[in-house]
Parts: C-alpha cells; sequence; structure tokens
C-alpha cells in the first residue's frame, strides 16, 4: 500500500519487521495515527489524531469497524481469540 487518502489528503503508512502498519504520516511527515500490537494481533496502544480514520492496521489487512475482525481474504480472523 503505497498511501492513503483521506479528505483530499495523503497519508503514508511505516511498517515494523513482520509487515504490520505501526504509523500513518502526512506528507509533512507528521505522525497522524500509530498502533502497538500484542503477538496475536490485538491494539495495545493506538493515539493518534486520525487513529479511528484508517482501517488497515495488523499484518496490512483490513480490520472491520464494527465487530474487529481482519479479513484475510478466504477468513476472519480475531486477535481476541487468536484465531
Amino acid at each position: 500500500m503505497l498511501c492513503v487518502i483521506h479528505n483530499d489528503t495523503p497519508y503514508y503508512p511505516c511498517y515494523d519487521g513482520n509487515g504490520n502498519i505501526t504509523h500513518y504520516v502526512d506528507t509533512n511527515a507528521m505522525v497522524v495515527a500509530r498502533g502497538e500490537y500484542d503477538p496475536y494481533g490485538c491494539t495495545v496502544l493506538c493515539p493518534g489524531t486520525h487513529t479511528n480514520t484508517f482501517r488497515f492496521w495488523f499484518s496490512t489487512k483490513v480490520e472491520e469497524p464494527s465487530s474487529h475482525l481482519y479479513y484475510y481474504g478466504y477468513r476472519w480472523y480475531s486477535p481476541a481469540f487468536g484465531r
């Protein structure tokens, strides 16, 4: 994923060594959202002004906001249950 457009403003994701999105930055390199995860993908820390704006976080998969499940193409993943 190269960039995410929200309200005509581009935001760029930053990744850790496991491919998880850890930060989103704007065009001025200011961090607008940050995420930290436990080993199963539960969000431990998620501060930032635009944290709820973005749907791609853990393992660069899309998160369903109502159920907090991640979609892996053929299955849904629940970080709370680790499966």
